[in-house]
């Protein structure tokens, strides 16, 4: 698929709820139903080659979510929520 599209096939089930690039990042929302990683997470690769780097569960429900200079945004029945990011290796 070399020309930038890909297709999925019909009746596939829908993982990713919201895809963003930002911050040299590819952001991608998604929904597990695992016991153990239920709820809504964001996965986070390097845009740069796609390599997966870590996932953040989210503390609500977002239908989507951004993240930009630090701060990730949701959306969800709670209205619009800022919260600010840390690195992993950062306290607080």
């Amino acid at each position: 698929w070399s020309d930038g599209r890909h297709s999925i096939e019909p009746g596939a089930q829908r993982t990713a709820l919201a895809v963003h690039a930002s911050d040299g990042r590819l952001w991608v929302l998604s929904e597990r139903e695992s016991a153990a990683t239920r709820g809504r997470i964001l996965d986070v690769y390097a845009s740069e080659d796609g390599t997966y780097l870590h996932s953040i569960r989210l503390p609500n429900r977002p239908m989507d979510a951004v993240v930009t200079h630090g701060f990730l945004y949701t959306v969800s029945a709670r209205g619009l929520e800022r919260w600010r990011m840390h690195e992993a290796n950062e306290s607080g």
